[in-house]
């Protein structure tokens, strides 16, 4: 389920480009990451940080394409040639959610 962008830390596509005053588009993608993996897994958004590894919490590479399936749909953006490392941090899952988004615009 996508998460909803009532919440402040919502990110939908248009905030992406209009807060970039506030924050870079890493951190407001992190923030959007925290929020769905809160939702998705009930994890506590303050315990997350761009050093985070996922499975750290117990959430493994198929939890991870459910989570990216989301964020293609809440950002609109498409993953292609899309790479991470085993066991990624959440900063690097961030730095390629932001390729694929810069190549969606």
């Amino acid at each position: 389920m996508p998460f909803q962008t009532t919440n402040p830390l919502a990110i939908g596509n248009q905030t992406l480009k209009t807060e970039k005053n506030s924050m870079n588009e890493n951190s407001q993608i992190l923030l959007a990451l925290k929020r769905l993996l809160h939702e998705q897994f009930s994890l506590d958004p303050q315990a997350l940080s761009e050093t985070t590894r996922l499975a750290e919490f117990g959430i493994d590479s198929l939890h991870l394409v459910d989570v990216l399936l989301n964020v293609e749909l809440e950002l609109g953006v498409t993953f292609e040639n899309f790479s991470l490392p085993p066991n990624p941090t959440l900063g690097e899952i961030c730095e390629e959610i932001s390729r694929a988004s810069a190549k969606a615009h």
